[in-house]
């Protein structure tokens, strides 16, 4: 239920951080002039100042609904590894119940705990099961 209005807001607040960037008027401000832009050029060298913004529901792991195995996780469906992780990030799993993790052998938290996954076959039946 978190993750849900979590996921909500947060496509809210993407949307409207957007069209600041993009210099629309935000509500109540259509009257008023956008602040010029006095940067010239984008600093390629720093995250500073800027917004990261994205969102990909296309993992998979083997016993979701879906059933295909390791998908966007791992270069092969059947198993996942040093040598077959295709994600640049390992996501924060914290907020997840145990039956929306799925577990990634070889794998473990910086506590030592094993390190588990998610599946967006998982979640994708959750939202629309909500919205029905």
């Amino acid at each position: 239920m978190a993750r849900r209005t979590w996921s909500a807001g947060f496509t809210v607040g993407v949307l409207a951080g957007a069209l600041l960037l993009a210099g629309a008027p935000g509500p109540g401000v259509a009257d008023k002039q956008p602040l010029p832009n006095k940067a010239t050029e984008v600093d390629a060298t720093t995250l500073r100042h800027k917004v990261l913004c994205g969102y990909q529901g296309w993992f998979r792991c083997p016993d979701d609904p879906a059933k295909v195995g390791w998908r966007h996780w791992s270069r092969d469906a059947k198993k996942i590894g040093p040598d077959t992780l295709t994600v640049e990030m390992w996501p924060d799993m914290t907020e997840y119940d145990d039956d929306e993790k799925y577990a990634a052998p070889g794998f473990t938290e910086p506590d030592g705990k094993p390190g588990h996954l998610f599946s967006s076959a998982a979640s994708t039946v959750c939202f629309s099961s909500a919205s029905s």
